[in-house]
C-alpha cells in the first residue's frame, strides 16, 4: 500500500469492519445516510427551481424569486455540511443485534512513524446505557505488503474484540 494514502486504507479498512459485522449476524440501519439524502434533496429544490423559473421565464423575472430561493440554498446547503460533518462525523457502521444497538466510529489515525496503529472507537448502546469501546491494532498485523487486508488476520483480531462488545 502506498505509505501516505491514508484514503485507501482507511476505506479498505472500513469496508472489512462493516463487512464483518454483516457477516455476524448484524442488521445495518442507514439512517444517517438516509437523513443525509433528505437534506440533499432538499438543496436541490430551490437549485431547480431557480433553473426551471430561469429557463421557462427568463432572468429578470428570477431575480425576484432569488431572494427567496437563495437563503432557503444556503441553509439546506449549511444544513447538510452540518450533519455530515457533525452529526454522522466519521460513523461508519450503525447497527442492531439482539436487542443491542451498535454505533461504529472509526476514526483512523496513520502517524508518519514506523509502527502506525489504527484506531475504532465502538460505542454499544443496551438499555439506553452506552459504554465506549475502543480497538486498536498495528497496521502491520492486518495489512499485507501489497495494501490489501489480509482477512484470516483481520477476523483473528476483531474476534478476539468483539467478545467484549457481545457480551
Amino acid at each position: 500500500m502506498p505509505k501516505y494514502n491514508v484514503s485507501d486504507f482507511k476505506s479498505k479498512f472500513d469496508k472489512e469492519l462493516t463487512n464483518h459485522f454483516n457477516k455476524n449476524g448484524y442488521k445495518q440501519s442507514f439512517v444517517f445516510e438516509d437523513i443525509r439524502l433528505l437534506i440533499a434533496i432538499a438543496c436541490i429544490i430551490p437549485a431547480g427551481l431557480a433553473f426551471g423559473i430561469e429557463y421557462v421565464y427568463g432572468f429578470g423575472v428570477l431575480k425576484s424569486y432569488l431572494k427567496y430561493l437563495l437563503p432557503l440554498y444556503f441553509l439546506a446547503s449549511c444544513l447538510l455540511t452540518f450533519w455530515s460533518s457533525v452529526v454522522k462525523g466519521s460513523t461508519v457502521y450503525v447497527a442492531t443485534k439482539k436487542e443491542r444497538h451498535i454505533k461504529i466510529s472509526a476514526d483512523t489515525f496513520l502517524p508518519l512513524k514506523n509502527k502506525p496503529l489504527i484506531t475504532t472507537k465502538f460505542t454499544v448502546l443496551k438499555n439506553r446505557n452506552a459504554v465506549q469501546l475502543e480497538w486498536s491494532v498495528p497496521v502491520a498485523h492486518i495489512f499485507e505488503e501489497d495494501g490489501q487486508i489480509s482477512s484470516a488476520t483481520f477476523e483473528a483480531e476483531i474476534s478476539k474484540y468483539l467478545s467484549q462488545i457481545e457480551n
